[in-house]
């Protein structure tokens, strides 16, 4: 978590308080994967699969992080309606297995 706040701090650095101390966990876990796709439908063919018949549910592991209600708003009509949106805010303190930023 502490990798992915240090990505925000600087791609958004007015929307976090910089003096906080880092955090560091207790146990080691998976380094955030960075997937760069320049297209939804990449995207889509990710999370959804190829085909109707091929759709990869979203459920409670899965999540997707936007940094506020307005950001929400804005992501497409399929992944709000499919996936599970929640702001910076409405994440705190929950786990997720596979986060998409």
């Amino acid at each position: 978590a502490g990798s992915i706040v240090e990505l925000m701090k600087y791609f958004s650095p007015t929307s976090f308080d910089s003096e906080l101390p880092r955090d560091q966990g207790i146990l080691e876990g998976n380094k955030p994967l960075l997937l760069l796709s320049p297209s939804l439908q990449n995207l889509y063919y990710l999370l959804f699969g190829e085909s109707s018949n091929d759709v990869i549910e979203f459920g409670a592991d899965q999540v997707v992080i936007v940094m506020n209600q307005k950001s929400k708003e804005k992501l497409p009509e399929l992944l709000r309606k499919e996936a599970l949106c929640l702001t910076v805010f409405e994440s705190k303190g929950l786990e997720f297995n596979d986060v998409l930023l």
